[in-house]
């Protein structure tokens, strides 16, 4: 279960994956990923910079009390059930969809 003090992060780390699944809904779906170009027109994108429990959590390569972490595995690993590290290797915007779905709903359920 969440923090009470992270209830503000999480439904802001919400919206930040949700602003970037609809912008990316009005891309090719075929087309390769393009980190650069989603952060010239929306101005973030799924880098830990972006991220709100990263800006709060991410320490160097240490995720510490990250939620998400602490839920599903941290980010860096791509054993766990983070959805994030199988987003982070999507080749095109479809894939990345459907990664970026689960991301969304793992953030969700925290």
């Amino acid at each position: 279960m969440i923090k009470l003090a992270d209830f503000r992060i999480k439904h802001r780390t919400i919206a930040h994956w949700e602003r970037m699944y609809k912008w990316v809904e009005t891309q090719d779906c075929n087309e390769l990923v393009n980190p650069e170009l989603m952060l010239e027109f929306i101005g973030e994108s799924w880098g830990s910079i972006h991220c709100p429990f990263c800006k709060k959590y991410l320490n160097f390569f240490n995720c510490g009390d990250c939620p998400v972490g602490e839920r599903y595995g941290y980010c860096g690993n791509p054993d766990n059930e983070n959805a994030w590290c199988r987003l982070s290797i999507a080749k095109t915007w479809k894939e990345w969809l459907i990664r970026a779905k689960l991301m969304i709903i793992q953030i969700k359920s925290l």
